[in-house]
């Protein structure tokens, strides 16, 4: 049964991740696999976030960094990495194709953004992404490299069809953090 630790390690790993194409997160019976392009590369199982390796002919899950989930690039660099050795292993099993990309990897570009605040998600129109947004009610909103997914079917065990936007939040005045 997947915790509530597997599950909030899933919602900062995917935003973080997110900047991936084709980037897929199935729930598996103890947590969540994540794919790119259907090649499994890492998951959040036993209340860690671990990178898949090959070592010894047998797969290994090496605990990542908790922190790195707060650090988008320097987690998509490391996945990067990951991928490529994986991909350059025999072994290496892939799933199931891809989603659709929203924001990421369209022919045609999708001006949407999400706003984030709170447990709400609005989703406007923006075509000067990735620039600032400044909402019609005077507040401003800035992309910190997050991505949000929307839409999809759920298949069997996980979401296919997926759209990931670029996720701003809020500038908090007086200041230049959110």
């Amino acid at each position: 049964m997947v915790g509530q630790v597997e599950d909030e390690i899933r919602i900062d790993a995917e935003d973080a991740l997110g900047a991936i194409d084709g980037l897929e997160v199935r729930r598996v019976f103890s947590g969540w696999c994540f794919y790119w392009h259907g090649l499994l590369f890492a998951a959040a199982w036993q209340g860690e976030f671990r990178f898949r390796s090959r070592q010894a002919g047998h797969w290994v899950y090496e605990v990542a960094d908790r922190e790195l989930l707060d650090r988008p690039d320097e987690l998509v660099a490391i996945a990067s990495q990951v991928i490529a050795k994986l991909q350059a292993e025999p072994a290496a099993r892939t799933g199931h194709g891809p989603s659709r990309a929203g924001s990421t990897g369209m022919t045609v570009e999708d001006t949407r953004i999400v706003l984030r605040i709170g447990n709400d998600r609005p989703i406007v129109d923006h075509p000067g992404q990735p620039a600032d947004y400044a909402h019609t009610d005077g507040t401003v909103w800035t992309w910190h490299q997050r991505w949000h997914l929307i839409g999809g079917v759920r298949e069997g065990g996980w979401i296919t069809g997926r759209i990931r936007l670029r996720a701003y939040d809020l500038v908090t005045p007086g200041t230049e953090e959110t």
